[in-house]
Parts: C-alpha cells; structure tokens; sequence
C-alpha cells in the first residue's frame, strides 16, 4: 500500500504536524490556578424584561422554521475536518476529511495538472447512512479525462481506495445515496503527485494526512494545501426511497407490547414511585424545529421549567398544565442553543445559560422564584485569550451559595486549542435588587475531558469551595475545587478517584430508524453535591451495548464511595442524569431503545438504606412511539446531548426528572416525571360516601346549588369533591375536581329534574384515593314567574283571570298556577290549577275583586306572588247599595246625591248604571223605592 512507500521518496511532502493528545493528564493533583478576572467591556448589555414582554416579541416573530446549525436547510456540502467526537475513523492521527451533509458530489481543483494516486476512505457516523460506493472523475480543462472505478468497500476500517488519475487539474467524489439522497463517507492519507515546479526538479508526492487541520476547520472555501477545497453540488433528492427497516406506509408505531423489548434487567434496590407524568416540549413547538433537544428542565416551587433546542416553556408543577412556551431565541435574543436551567435553592431564583456557538455565553436570572415573571438577561465574550479562536460548545451550570458556575469546551479551528475553560460567576450583584453582572473569572487550559460538571451544590461542603468533576481516563474521575470565590478564586484539583473499568458507548439502533442514535461519548452528564458526597453519572459500553454507570464519591478523604451500573439484556440505555435528596435517596432518568423498540424514556431508583452499588428494577417513564432519524452535517443521528434530574425544593425529598423520547416520526418529545420514596397511601378520606350539607336545590330557572359535608384527610390532604350530575333535564353539568365544598349547576332548563351525587378525594401520590359516591338526590329548576295579571271577560257574575308569562310544563307533577282572590268568592280562586286562564263564578254583581298570583315547579317549589290586581264585577251589589258595602244606610244616600249633583265616579261614588233612568226625576224615583223596599 502507497503509505508503505512514503518513507522511501525523499522529495515525499508529508504534511502534518503533532498536537498534544487532547485528554492526556498535564494536571498533576495539587496543581493550582488563579485564572483570570474578565473585563467587564466583555459583557454585554443587561436588562430586565417580563415573560409578558417576551411572549409580545413572540407573537410578532415570523412562524418560519428556525434553522439550527444542526439543520442543514438549503447548505450544499462542504470538505469539513469533523468535531472530536465527529471523528469515526482516521487512518492516521486524529483527523481526516469528511463529505459534510452527505452531498454526494464534492470536488478538489488543483493548481496544475496532478496525477491522483489514491485514499483511504471509510464510513463516517452510522453504518446506514454511509456511501454504498464511491467513484472519483477526473476533468482536465473542463473536460472529462478519467474515472476510477466504483469503490465499495466503505466501512469502519479505513481502506486503500485506488485511484489513479492521471493528469487531471480537477476531481470529483460521487456517491451512490444511502438516505435521502445524502451518503457520508471520510478520506484520509489523499495521495497525489504535482509536477516540479523547476526544471529538472522531480515530482513531489503529497499526503494529505489532515493532522495541521483543527476540528471543525471547514476546508471548502480555502486554499489548504495550495487546492482549491470546493462546495458540493447540493442537490439531496427527499423522495428517495426509506432504507430497509423504517416503518411502511401504515404501520403502526406505537410502543404496544410486541414492540416494548422484555423486562430490563435492574437492581435490588427501592423502586421510587411515579407521583405525576406530563408532556413537556416536543420537536416543533413555537416553530422551533432543532434537533437534538439538549433535554433540560428543573423544578421549582411552584412550576417546572423546561429549556431545550430552541424553547423556554414554563408548566404548572401541580397539573402539569403548560403555562407558557416561546423559542429561546425570544426569551434570549442573540442565543443559540446547549441550553441549561437549575433552580438555584440558595436565592430563590431560576438561571438559565445558552450559548450562542460564536464568543458568548447568555446568562438570564429571574427576579424572583417565579419564571412567569421577570428575569434580568445579558452576556459575556468567552472566546477570549487563549480561546480567542474557539466558540463555547456544551456549556455545563452549577451553583453554590456565592456562584454560579460554567464549564465550556471551547472548540474550534485556527489557534484554538480546543480545550475546557471554566467560568466562576459572583451571583450577589445578579439577585440584587439593581442586578448586574458581578466579576467573573475564567480558568483556561484546561485539558480536554469532554465535559467537567460544576456540581449543584446542597448544604455546606465539609472543605470550603465548589466542586468540578470530570472523566479522566476509563479508570478515573478528576475532582477540582474552586475556593474563594469572592476575595481571590483559585481553582486546586485535589486529586483522582479510582473507578471501576469502562469502555466507550456505542451508536444506539432504534426500530426503523436508518442509522444508530448518537450516544456522543461517555462524558459525564451531570453532578450534584450533598453531606460530604459527590454524585455524578455517564453511559457506557458493555456487552456491544450502552449501560448508564453512577457513583457516589467521598469528599473527604477523596475516593469511592459506591457504584453501579444500570443494564439490560436486550436495549442500550444511555444520556443519563442523577439527583439525590436530603435523605440520601437518589434517581437516574435516561433514555433506553433498541433494534426492535423505538426510543424510550426511564427511570429508577434507590433508598440511602438499600445495599452499596445496586438501584431499583428499571421503570418505563414514555414509551417511544416512531422511527427517528435526523441527521447533523456529520452524518450523526442526533439524540441528547443530555437530560437532567433535580430536587424539589418544596420539600428536598420529592425527585423530578426530564427525559427525551420519540414523540412522533422524525420528532423528538421531552417528558417529565414526579417520583417519591416512601410508603403509599391507600385510605380514603372521611366520611366515605359523603353526604350532601345542603341537597341539591334550586335558585332559579336554571341553577341549582348544593354543598357536601366536609371531608377530612389527616394522612394526604388536602381533599378535593366531585358533584356529579347522574340523570336529568338538559344543560346539566358534573362539577369535576373542585378544591370547595360548595357547587352551582348552571345552563339548566326551567321546571326540569336534575339528579347529583358527591364523593370527595385526598392528594395521596401515586394515586388518590376516593370516596364512595353518596346517595343521588335530586331536584327541580324553578318554574317561571307569572310575569303579571290580566282579565279578559268581566260581567256580574262572572270574571276570567289570566296569568300572563311562558311557563314550561305546567302540566307535569305539581306544576301549576296559584289564584288567590280577595274577598274569597265563588269558585275557580284560591286554588292549584294547570292552565294560565282560570274562570271565576258565582260572584256579586258590583263587587270589587283583589288578585294575587304565584307558579310552582313540578316538585310543588313555589315562585313569590306577583300581584294585586283588583276588578269590579258589573250591576250592584244591593239595590240602593250605591258605594258596594254590603249595606244601604246614608252613606248610599250621600254618594247618589253626590252622583246626581254631577261628582265624578270614585271609591265612595259608585255609580251605579241600575239607576241609568232617562231623567233625574225617574232616578230618585227608582231610589227612594229601592230604600223603601222591605
């Protein structure tokens, strides 16, 4: 093979140079650093605004697609180094070259006519998205002067792939498509020979090796190597056809049974138990559309909040009822993503980070210990002195009662040195009640190891000083300590912790998905301090599978305190994360799949009591629900990069987690989960059934009310009541869970019968216990009111009432119309009917009458009296009984004197039309003889 030959030509140019092994141990335990204080003119401008501010900036954003720079959008290929944990396989060294974006034709031109010898290429990311083969065309002037022959054996073990081209000024790599119309491959060790640039000099053979390259240095658009990098032709057909194993048209992906790999294997240990589940933020959302999540969220006293690629949302922590959800970039203009959040249980405050992938780091506290309300936001440049060059990637949050803590690896190209930074942060000035941005100082150089965790830290540490630690090699943790913070930082690594041996995680399969989930490396995830231990955790490989590993770390003396790993027989689990309450107990949440099982969410557990190194049997927290593939420039199938656990500090025993599953085809989900240890209440509250304190009955037409006894619950409260509506009229509602004793059924029909039960419940957890329901008891909507009184024939003897309004089902039960007249006479009055015109007889002529009328419902409830209205039957009631008194005596006399002299008609001078006689004469006539009359 031509990399056996290169030694033997002296005029070969290899071009190469040696870096530093990124990891390896320059910090000896002991070392001790005094970092640097940052200029302030590298923070960026704060203010403080509302969540009602940044939902108004929301609403005016424009809904297109946010594109990530994990999205490749519209992006034509380009000739890239990868990232570190982007590199799969190079032949030599740490770096090759890769196709980014999977363009299937990406060219090289060079500088003159150039025999092309050859490269070894392989695969690159996951085996279902590499080339199915490869082929380069050789051009002269335009013109197309050669091909090689299709290369096919493109793998994880890089390959000597001939070329021999000879002559050409131009190449061009095609590749056959793997995965919607993209396919990856790497190449390293290109060989080429250029002519002599002299007379009578000998060719000189190139090897291009890449190791002068920097991760993430993007060749296409610069002359390395004196050749012209160029951008692929950009054209990705999406109609291609699924790779064998996605899911047909049709098929279900739901996680039933058949799908859902068998038991996990777990531990001896106590399972915790699952108080509350809800969806958090899923893939979409906001019109944010980034991937992967980057899964965050913390809970607080009140709510829980989530931050992912690219959402700020806020839920109510008792329902799980989502308050609010904008894209990060409007909660914090100029961000980007790797997004954070702790609820910091020192000051009562939430704090969010997020890097923008350029120089900053966005930093926002609230103002108070609710994330609906205002938070002050800025920024600081930390691509300064030795990472001048480099951008903040994986930006990692810790806190502690004085700071806020940041670790960066700071990637990049050019001089970038491709190291970890950590940034101590003085929190005093940010939760003053003017905040601002205090002194931050930086500690740079680090050596690479992937992620140091700033430790969340409880309570006091036995030695004073926040905690970081890190993977060191397969056998040992790192642990460094910053100590005074606001007088003079300095940053000690106090030493190593011996653990058990690991190997590197493997790419997760997931049913139907086109290539393996990224499981990135085995990084720690996350870190948390508590009485004088530390807790961390990662994933790594065993058994040709990902197993979640945790420890528990002594602060002093410094060593081991416990382990353990969490596998199973058939799925991989990985992107784990940790949190131990003030008892001691602890929980990991992670993400679980396999060939036959599409991605999942998990969780377990264990007691401070239960034995050294085991947790509970793992639990199924979501389970995933379709195929997932969506791949990075890289070719990655992105999944993470990290999930988070933290403590309620309602109580500091409560345990919550936010894990990533998939949602939908194509679409991450995030899902939270409320776990506790400890016994189960299984009673019920007091008295069980309940009783009604008031029964139901009704205010109106359409409202009935009623109240339960009160129920007690010494064990679980406090206790909630469910009126509910059995059988009945229409518009009839339950109450559902109520927080009182008091219910009002409204919308209800008039004169119609409404039937209720109650029973009541505690707030046990995982599930509350109920009541029996008490007896149904039912009621009746008031009928209507008569709305007034109205006579329609009036004579003698003889008068029809009748009881204006609209009355419903006047006919049905008791229903009726109540006509009380006075004086009481006759018949029809003073009684119950069921109709609205009631006749009334056998009256006296000449007779005032006085009416009163009232309605009642079917149950016999009655209505208040609408009323009096009087009449006057017709004739006279006496002969001579001028004034209707039942008795002829002078004031008969007076009134018809008064009535012939011409007085008007009036209670006292009732005319009466018997007396009408043509003439006065024949009246008194007629008078005088009715007062004679024996």
């Amino acid at each position: 093979m031509f990399r056996k030959l290169r030694w033997l030509f002296p005029a070969f140019l290899f071009l190469s140079h040696s870096l530093l092994a990124l990891g390896s141990d320059i910090e000896p335990v002991g070392t001790v650093r005094t970092g640097e204080r940052l200029n302030p003119a590298l923070y960026g401008p704060g203010i403080i605004e509302s969540l009602e501010d940044v939902q108004a900036r929301e609403a005016n954003r424009p809904r297109a697609e946010m594109k990530h720079h994990n999205m490749r959008g519209s992006a034509k290929g380009a000739w890239q180094i990868p990232s570190l944990r982007g590199t799969y396989f190079p032949k030599s060294g740490k770096h090759n070259v890769v196709n980014k974006w999977g363009d299937t034709r990406m060219g090289i031109r060079f500088p003159e006519p150039t025999d092309v010898i050859g490269a070894y290429i392989a695969g690159q990311a996951g085996e279902g998205v590499w080339a199915k083969r490869v082929r380069v065309v050789g051009y002269l002037q335009g013109r197309e002067v050669a091909a090689s022959d299709w290369f096919t054996r493109i793998g994880r073990t890089p390959e000597w792939f001939e070329m021999n081209l000879r002559g050409v000024d131009r190449i061009v790599f095609e590749a056959d498509a793997a995965f919607e119309g993209a396919a990856w491959y790497s190449i390293d060790d290109f060989t080429y020979t250029l002519s002599s640039a002299r007379p009578g000099d000998a060719p000189r053979r190139v090897v291009l090796d890449f190791e002068d390259c920097n991760y993430t240095q993007t060749l296409t658009g610069t002359a390395y190597a004196g050749l012209t990098w160029e951008e692929g032709l950009g054209v990705f057909d999406a109609n291609n056809p699924p790779r064998l194993g996605l899911p047909a048209a049709g098929q279900a992906t739901g996680n039933s049974p058949s799908n859902l790999d068998a038991e996990p294997r777990g531990g001896g240990a106590t399972t915790p138990v699952l108080t509350l589940d809800f969806e958090a933020v899923t893939r979409g959302e906001a019109g944010q559309f980034s991937y992967p999540p980057d899964t965050c969220g913390a809970v607080g006293p009140n709510h829980f909040v989530t931050v992912v690629n690219r959402n700020f949302a806020v839920f109510n922590k008792l329902t799980g009822a989502q308050i609010s959800n904008v894209s990060l970039d409007t909660f914090l203009p100029g961000s980007s993503g790797d997004p954070r959040v702790l609820f910091d249980q020192y000051s009562g405050r939430w704090i969010v980070i997020v890097s923008d992938f350029n120089t900053r780091i966005y930093l926002a506290v609230s103002t108070t210990d609710n994330p609906t309300g205002t938070f002050f936001k800025t920024n600081f440049v930390a691509s300064t002195d030795v990472d001048v060059d480099c951008f903040p990637d994986y930006p990692t949050l810790g806190v502690d009662p004085d700071g806020i803590y940041i670790a960066s690896f700071m990637a990049g190209s050019g001089t970038c040195g491709n190291n970890m930074t950590i940034f101590a942060i003085e929190k005093a000035p940010l939760i003053s009640g003017s905040p601002s941005l205090g002194n931050i100082t930086a500690f740079r150089a680090l050596p690479y190891e992937q992620a140091i965790q700033p430790v969340h830290t409880y309570g006091t540490p036995a030695v004073a000083g926040q905690y970081f630690v890190s993977r060191q090699s397969s056998t040992q943790l790192r642990v460094r300590r910053l100590t005074n913070l606001l007088t003079g930082p300095t940053l000690t690594t106090v030493g190593s912790v011996s653990i058990p041996s690991h190997s590197s995680p493997v790419d997760v399969p997931s049913m139907g998905s086109a290539t393996p989930l990224d499981s990135i490396d085995n990084r720690l995830m996350n870190a948390v301090y508590r009485s004088g231990s530390i807790w961390t955790c990662h994933h790594v490989g065993i058994s040709g599978r990902n197993a979640v590993r945790w420890y528990q770390i002594n602060e002093s003396p410094l060593g081991l305190t416990q382990s353990g790993t969490v596998d199973s027989g058939s799925l991989s689990y990985w992107m784990p994360s940790i949190m131990v309450n003030a008892a001691g107990d602890a929980i990991l949440g992670f993400s679980g799949s396999s060939a036959s099982q599409f991605a999942a969410a998990y969780y377990c557990g264990r007691l401070s009591v239960d034995a050294p190194g085991q947790m509970s049997p793992v639990q199924l927290l979501r389970a995933g629900s379709a195929a997932h593939t969506l791949l990075d420039g890289l070719g990655r199938n992105r999944w993470g990069d990290y999930s988070l656990c933290s403590l309620d500090p309602a109580d500091e025993s409560t345990l919550w987690t936010i894990q990533e599953y998939v949602h939908a085809n194509n679409t991450w989900g995030t899902w939270v989960g409320k776990l506790i240890f400890g016994e189960i209440d299984t009673i019920p509250p007091s008295p069980s059934p309940p009783t009604f304190e008031i029964v139901p009955t009704p205010l109106s037409t359409s409202e009935v009310t009623m109240r339960c006894v009160e129920v007690i619950d010494a064990n679980s409260p406090p206790t909630q009541y469910f009126f509910t509506f059995t059988t009945g009229g229409s518009g009839g509602s339950s109450s559902g869970w109520i927080n009182v004793r008091d219910y009002t059924d409204t919308g209800l029909s008039p004169n119609a019968l409404y039937n209720y039960s109650v029973r009541a419940r505690d707030s046990a957890t995982p599930a509350q216990n109920e009541t029996a329901a008490s007896e149904i008891v039912g009621t009746a909507t008031m009928i209507q009111t008569p709305t007034g009184i109205a006579f329609s024939v009036i004579d003698e003897t003889f008068i029809t009432v009748q009881a204006t309004g609209s009355f419903s089902l006047l006919n049905v039960g008791m229903s009726g119309i109540f006509l009380e007249m006075t004086p009481a006479h006759g018949t029809g009055a003073n009684q119950w009917v069921q109709t609205t015109s009631i006749p009334i007889t056998g009256l006296t002529p000449g007779t005032q009458y006085a009416f009163r009328v009232k309605a009642r419902n079917r149950l016999g409830v009655e209505t208040p009296f609408v009323g009096p209205e009087t009449v006057t039957t017709l004739g006279c009631a006496l002969l001579g009984d001028i004034n209707s008194d039942t008795v002829v005596d002078a004031l008969d006399i007076g009134g018809f004197t008064r009535c012939i002299l011409g007085f008007p008609e009036g209670e006292d001078n009732v005319y009466c039309s018997f007396y009408g006689n043509p003439t006065i004469e024949e009246d008194v006539d007629a008078f005088v003889a009715d007062l004679l009359a024996p």
